[in-house]
């Protein structure tokens, strides 16, 4: 089997080069959506418009208030340009 060593979508090395949008499990969402996020980001600058996108609607998936999933994408963005 090809791709990641887990064989499975989303993850780094996956042929589909798609990110994981799998649902997070409450209690581990704030966080887990901002490490995902921020890992992400950092690595790809270029492509934070869409990276952005893709936490709000991980958020939705996952099922946080939009407003919520908002101030992690705010959080994210001001974490990456600080690093720079």
């Amino acid at each position: 089997m090809s791709g990641s060593p887990s064989g499975l979508p989303g993850m780094p090395g996956s042929p589909e080069g798609e990110p994981d949008m799998s649902p997070i499990p409450e209690g581990r969402r704030n966080d887990t959506l901002y490490r995902w996020g921020y890992g992400r980001w950092k690595n790809h600058p270029e492509d934070g418009e869409r990276i952005a996108r893709d936490i709000m609607e991980r958020g939705r998936i996952s099922g946080l208030p939009e407003r919520e999933t908002l101030q992690i994408v705010k959080s994210v963005r001001s974490s990456v340009e600080g690093d720079r």
